[in-house]
């Protein structure tokens, strides 16, 4: 055996590395070390050995797979340098087992940006879920939703290309919200779903990120709760859930009168049934009311700021203008030291020199 290793430290030496691997490999019937010595020696070759690596990992990975991942995920410079596309091809193809795990290793791990790696993440999320049945999912959903609410580097159009119209409702709501496609989004949750919280909370998290469309969720929400119809929101296909098939106008001033201050005044008019009191709303009248007074106020100092500036302009473009100097054939310019003529461009410096516009330019 001490032979057998001797003989391996010399091939390496000599960067025989096939000669080494094989040897390695040969050893694998003895437990665990002959693993050990592998994952070690190929984490330390390097990206010009890709191809070594690759071959020389398959029965790693097959014999002990979390060892072996080691391989291409240790925190070593030579591992973190390896070609990770080239990687995680090979994975796919071989050991499709380990593709999440190596996914999220070097997205959350070593911070990996490209949208290659994050729409793969999200890609081999889905199909987990889809090949193992959502009840037997829910930690694989889980990560999953956090995922797409916080990674924002994939690709939302390509990913949701792939995404099942009547299954996986709230992660496609998520990618959906990532388009902006807030009324799409709130819909899967009000219409689909069924769930008026996880609408509010989403209204909730795109109102705060201030972001475009962002002033209408929650006009889009009460416009699902007051009319039921979905027609105009691409929802064909989408099995509707009976909990808010019918109109809640409870429901809908409770939420009006909660964000009253989040909403457009006259979008939100406009949608109210004519039958609603003006007492039942009274507080978001109220509201809107001193909103559009503070609005005009602001509009009106920002005028009186705007119109002083002006004056000040206008009163230092005249200091300026009654400022002259007298140029004569005497006068010679600073730069190039030649003599003014009728026809030359001249620049007049704040200190009192002036030039020729072109010296002005060299200078």
């Amino acid at each position: 055996m001490a032979k057998h290793n001797d003989l391996i430290i010399l091939y390496q030496i000599k960067g025989q590395h096939r000669k080494a691997l094989e040897l390695l490999q040969t050893e694998k019937s003895i437990e665990g070390e002959s693993v050990e010595k592998t994952v070690k020696y190929l984490q330390k070759l390097g990206s010009e050995n890709m191809g070594l690596i690759l071959q020389f990992s398959d029965w790693v990975l097959k014999k002990e797979p979390e060892k072996g991942l080691k391989i291409f995920t240790e925190d070593l410079p030579e591992v973190e340098k390896l070609p990770r596309p080239r990687i995680l091809d090979t994975l796919l193809k071989e050991h499709p087992h380990l593709a999440i795990p190596y996914l999220e290793h070097i997205i959350h791990n070593w911070k990996e940006e490209n949208p290659l790696f994050h729409n793969a993440l999200i890609h081999q999320y889905r199909e987990k879920i889809l090949k193992d049945g959502a009840a037997n999912s829910e930690h694989t959903r889980r990560k999953l939703v956090s995922f797409l609410e916080k990674s924002s580097q994939y690709t939302a159009e390509n990913v949701l290309k792939d995404f099942p119209v009547n299954n996986l409702i709230e992660e496609r709501a998520l990618i959906l919200g990532r388009l902006g496609k807030h009324d799409q989004a709130i819909a899967l949750y009000v219409r689909a779903l069924g769930d008026i919280d996880k609408a509010k909370e989403y209204c909730e998290q795109i109102f705060a990120k201030k972001g475009p469309g962002s002033q209408n969720v929650y006009v889009c929400l009460i416009k699902l709760i007051l009319n039921a119809d979905t027609s105009h929101l691409a929802l064909e296909g989408v099995t509707l859930s009976p909990k808010t098939l019918q109109p809640d106008v409870e429901l809908a001033l409770q939420l009006l009168e909660e964000n009253c201050f989040k909403v457009d005044p006259l979008e939100m008019l406009a949608a109210l049934p004519d039958e609603i009191p003006v007492s039942r709303i009274q507080k978001f009248l109220s509201v809107s009311l001193r909103a559009v007074l503070q609005e005009r106020r602001r509009e009106e100092l920002s005028k009186g700021l705007l119109y002083a500036e002006h004056l000040q302009c206008q009163e230092m473009k005249l200091k300026l203008q009654s400022k002259h100097v007298l140029i004569t054939e005497m006068n010679v310019c600073p730069v190039c030291k030649k003599r003014f003529s009728n026809q030359a461009a001249l620049i007049w410096y704040p200190n009192g020199d002036v030039v020729h516009f072109a010296c002005h330019k060299e200078k």
